[in-house]
Order: structure tokens, then sequence, then C-alpha cells
């Protein structure tokens, strides 16, 4: 009788650890998964469509950012020179796989 309780407890013991791990699992997955999202769409240059992105900087920009973090160039006057890859044409910000990023445009 003794040995059959023992037999019992053990299994139920072990099935309450089963649940516990499952559910600790669980959501150790569920918040890997929305910490993703939450990086990735407060990412400052987050982005759904070519529009979404604009030069990062005012003069020769090298990088891309979302246009509500787009920087203030009001009243300030760039240099003609071509020395980014922004400059002149030769690139231009595009929406890559939701992330504003510099597209050549093989000039």
């Amino acid at each position: 009788m003794k040995n059959r309780l023992k037999k019992i407890l053990a299994i139920l013991l072990i099935c309450i650890l089963l649940i516990v791990f499952t559910v600790l699992v669980y959501h150790q997955i569920n918040n890997y998964v929305n910490g993703i999202n939450k990086i990735k769409t407060d990412s400052t240059d987050y982005c759904t469509q070519d529009s979404d992105c604009i030069k990062a900087s005012c003069c020769h920009s090298t990088s891309c950012t979302n246009v509500k973090n787009a920087p203030n160039c009001n009243g300030l006057f760039c240099t003609q020179e071509c020395s980014s890859i922004l400059d002149c044409g030769r690139a231009t910000c595009a929406c890559i796989n939701n992330a504003c990023s510099v597209k050549s445009t093989n000039r």
C-alpha cells in the first residue's frame, strides 16, 4: 500500500513539474517574441514603405532613418560636393525588410 502511494505521489509530482515547466517555457517564448516585435516597431529606422525613410543627417548623410526622426535642416546650407553615398543621387533611402536602409541607384 505504501509503495503504491509513493508511486502515485511521484507521478503527481512529475505531472506538476511538467505543467510548471511548460508554463515557464511558454512565457519565455512569448516574452521573447513580444520583445522582438517591440524592438522592431520602436526602432528609429522601422518602416513599411520607402516613403517612411529619409536621410538621417542634413548634409552628406551615410544612413537613413524613419521620417518621424528626420533631422531639422531649416536654415542649414550644405556643400555641393558628392562626399557620401547619399549625395548626388548615387543612392537613396528605401525600406528594406522593414528597416530604412541605403539603396544604391547604380549611378
